[in-house]
């Protein structure tokens, strides 16, 4: 189960996320996000579950502009696994990139 509670104040709106955020509840707060204004926070502080595809969500916002607040670590290190296997899974894109993946797996 997830509680959202939201305010907002001077242009930014806080979304405090409370529980276990699974898929399910990706809808829910993707609408949350959109209704309001461009700035927001999301404040993990009480949240006590995620699954993979929360993870992945949480790390697209960021990279978005989203600020992540109290964010567990066990949520920050997943999401920094998540960033480093979505980049090793892109292809290079230039010849210099290549070279610096070759190079990278001959020191494994």
């Amino acid at each position: 189960m997830l509680r959202i509670e939201k305010n907002s104040q001077g242009g930014t709106t806080t979304i405090r996320l409370i529980g276990h955020f699974q898929a399910e509840y990706l809808g829910e707060l993707k609408n949350q996000l959109e209704d309001d204004g461009p700035e927001f926070v999301l404040d993990l502080k009480e949240v006590t579950i995620v699954d993979v595809e929360v993870v992945r969500f949480l790390g697209a916002r960021e990279a978005e502009g989203v600020k992540i607040v109290h964010c567990p670590q066990y949520i920050r290190r997943w999401m920094a696994r998540e960033r480093t296997g979505l980049q090793r899974a892109l292809p290079p894109t230039n010849h210099h990139d290549q070279q610096g993946a070759d190079h990278a797996k001959d020191n494994i």
